[in-house]
């Protein structure tokens, strides 16, 4: 499920197609602000967002960009030798 990165609560969708080329953010419905501002992101900026530990961008990339996993972040790391 993907979240709000503003508020992280979860929404259907971050972004409408408009047509073949152009497509619609969606706002979140709790807080009225854009769903997820990092899907028009260029890769570069996300990273320099996670550099100055914004949480928006950390809410980003587990919920929203990577490929969705319903086992928590702890249960993807391997196992400790």
């Amino acid at each position: 499920m993907m979240c709000c990165v503003e508020c992280g609560v979860a929404v259907s969708e971050t972004y409408r197609p408009m047509g073949p080329a152009s497509f619609k953010l969606t706002k979140c419905t709790s807080c009225g602000a854009i769903a997820d501002k990092y899907v028009e992101y260029e890769l570069v900026l996300i990273t320099l967002d996670l550099f100055l530990y914004k949480p928006q961008a950390y809410r980003h990339l587990p919920f929203n960009r990577l490929p969705f996993s319903p086992c928590s972040p702890i249960t993807l790391m391997p196992p400790a030798l």
